[in-house]
């Protein structure tokens, strides 16, 4: 079974994994051209207890189906991993692992090892914790004819970790450091549980601590119908927030806008792709099909809390979410916000937005 994509909704780009994939192969290419000294990258392999080689060695693969194998699961877990716990913390854990997996290796086999395969197991165990209901897209085949097929993520790893792993340690292992994808996996698990102990990562799929205590049991991916299905239909109205009503007054524009239409129809306009929602919390991923704007700054109508990202700036075309907190059975269509933003030329407006049923957007009112 060759996996190749884990369904997973990223609320961040994985850029610190897609760095570390890059490097690491072209430092593998490097190795194999010659272009770094064979003594420097015999003083990388693994064999002793040098923290230095315990970082050193995940860069060095011994031929191409190593490199790409290890690469290959590396893309597909690690940027699921990244996208979750962002990444400033994603680098950090990569490092840790690998140093968790070198230690199991030296422990218990001892031989010298090269290859990112211990650091990238516990990227595995961290998925295997994070995501084991997100369904892994998988390529095999059946009498040479290939097909694909999807797979749960927990089935998937604990196929890889049992077939893979612990029964060639049982039969005697080989030329393999098994030792060290099991130490980097059992790091890994460790890892993705202290972070969710911790709060420090936030997932809207159930996570394995969620399942083992019954707290979550079916994934949390809602599309918005199926939301309006849960809560029920309600009543449609667009927000009013005129002077006399019982809803609030909100602020308006900035008075120097009022002679320039442009800028006053000068808007974002958010496209919803899907809804997430888990607890008492709903996440809404966007992408903006209206005008690009800067320095955004939300607040909420309703009595609940809203978060947007990103905040800095939001191009036309780019991607980005909306999270509800404390929204219990709220569906998009109850949500209505007050948004203010920079269009660019330092003139900031403020706009209401409400959510439209006929197109699933976010639009000025």
């Amino acid at each position: 079974m060759i996996p190749y994509k884990i369904e997973s909704v990223f609320t961040r780009i994985p850029v610190a994994n897609i760095v570390i994939v890059v490097f690491t192969t072209i430092f593998s290419f490097a190795i194999w051209y010659e272009y770094i000294p064979q003594s420097a990258s015999d003083a990388m392999v693994l064999q002793d207890w040098d923290l230095g080689q315990m970082l050193s060695c995940t860069l060095i693969h011994g031929n191409m189906m190593h490199l790409f194998g290890n690469m290959l699961f590396l893309w597909i877990f690690g940027n699921a991993v990244c996208a979750a716990v962002g990444n400033i913390t994603y680098p950090l854990l990569y490092l840790a692992l690998a140093i968790i997996s070198s230690i199991a290796d030296l422990a218990f086999d001892g031989r010298p090892s090269i290859g990112a395969s211990g650091a990238i197991g516990g990227i595995i165990g961290m998925a295997f914790i994070l995501f084991p209901v997100n369904k892994v897209r998988t390529l095999t085949s059946f009498f040479f004819l290939p097909f694909t097929f999807s797979i749960k993520c927990f089935w998937m790893v604990a196929i890889w970790v049992i077939v893979d792993n612990i029964l060639p340690v049982i039969q005697g292992g080989g030329h393999v450091a098994y030792w060290a994808h099991i130490g980097g996996f059992a790091g890994g698990m460790a890892a993705a549980s202290i972070l969710l102990a911790f709060k420090a990562v936030e997932t809207y799929d159930p996570t394995f601590i969620d399942i083992i205590t019954g707290r979550k049991l079916v994934r949390g991916t809602q599309s918005i119908y199926s939301l309006d299905e849960m809560v029920g239909a309600k009543e449609e109205k667009k927000p009013s927030y005129e002077t006399g009503t019982d809803e609030p007054m909100l602020a308006s524009p900035d008075p120097h806008l009022q002679n320039s239409e442009f800028k006053e129809n000068t808007a974002p306009v958010f496209r919803v792709l899907n809804t997430m929602k888990k607890d008492q919390d709903l996440v809404c991923y966007f992408v903006n099909d209206g005008d690009p704007v800067h320095h955004l700054v939300v607040e909420s109508s309703n009595p609940v809390g809203v978060q947007i990202h990103p905040t800095e700036s939001l191009a036309k075309r780019s991607s980005g979410w909306l999270h509800v907190g404390h929204g219990e059975a709220l569906t998009p269509k109850d949500i209505s916000m007050v948004l203010s933003y920079d269009i660019g030329t330092g003139f900031k407006l403020t706009k209401t937005f409400w959510f439209e049923e006929s197109s699933k957007r976010f639009v000025a009112a």
